[in-house]
């Protein structure tokens, strides 16, 4: 945090992050939104400095105009750390088309794209998050702050709920595949495979999206029948955990649960834990 408000103090933004920012160097790029994300977590005075600089939207003018996945997921980076407990940064970002230019990032394709689409989501989950806590808050201002433009309603008028299909993938259903999840399900020392992790997330998205996307997940046939592959694959998955009288950490139960939270199975018996 000291470092962090040394290097406002020295005139870091002037001197290093605008000219980095608006350099035509990649490298220069990502290294400025990778500098920003690490400068503003948890320090609410950099923050605000960062949003008095115009660094939402210098970001956000990165993310629409480039088509580097480093220099986009850098972007992603410092703004999620800008934006996250920050209301005037957040709607600074709404009114300046944010989610459209989030959204944008969802038509490219590759591993390191995918794996930048689900840092996206869990940005939008975890800010849809914060507001509902706050409804509680006693805190007025920052309520004020958070209630001048609806999140919600700008994710459901942008077609937010219509992203997961693209992004749930399924595991892989080959035979080597197979053994080394039912070998992870009844063993601690066995890996589990990284596309359960990235399974994980999106789910964990899609169940702190609920509220909003509930409609659209129902009617959406395909994203139906994934979730539908998903619940039969981690059943059997979860039976093989629930065996082991010692597993303390039963992961696949948790996948299984939280798929079940948005995709109910009647004929599906829950194990007792």
């Amino acid at each position: 945090l000291d470092n962090a408000l040394d290097f406002l103090t020295l005139g870091g933004v002037e001197k290093v992050l605008v000219p980095a920012l608006n350099s035509s160097e990649d490298q220069l790029k990502e290294m400025a939104g990778f500098l920003i994300g690490s400068a503003a977590q948890s320090n609410p005075k950099v923050k605000i400095a960062f949003l008095e600089a115009g660094f939402v939207n210098t970001l956000l003018r990165i993310l629409s105009n480039h088509s580097s996945v480093g220099v986009c997921g850098k972007a992603v980076y410092g703004l999620s750390a800008i934006l996250r407990n920050f209301p005037e940064a957040q709607n600074t970002f709404l009114r300046n088309g944010g989610l459209d230019a989030l959204k944008r990032m969802f038509k490219n394709q590759g591993t390191l794209y995918d794996r930048l689409k689900i840092k996206i989501l869990t940005l939008i989950q975890d800010l849809m998050e914060e507001r509902r806590s706050f409804e509680l808050d006693e805190d007025k201002l920052k309520m004020e702050q958070y209630a001048r433009i609806s999140l919600q309603d700008l994710l459901q008028s942008s077609g937010w709920c219509g992203t997961f299909d693209d992004v749930l993938v399924l595991p892989r259903g080959d035979r080597q595949a197979n053994r080394d999840d039912l070998v992870s399900a009844v063993s601690d020392e066995h890996p589990i495979r990284v596309e359960h992790d990235v399974i994980e997330k999106i789910i964990s998205a899609m169940v702190g999206l609920k509220d909003l996307c509930w409609q659209e997940f129902r009617i959406n046939k395909d994203l139906q029948s994934k979730l539908s592959v998903l619940v039969s694959h981690y059943q059997e998955l979860s039976a093989r955990e629930q065996m082991q009288d010692d597993a303390d950490d039963r992961f696949f139960t948790s996948i299984l649960q939280s798929i079940l939270v948005i995709h109910p199975v009647e004929n599906y018996i829950k194990t007792e834990l």
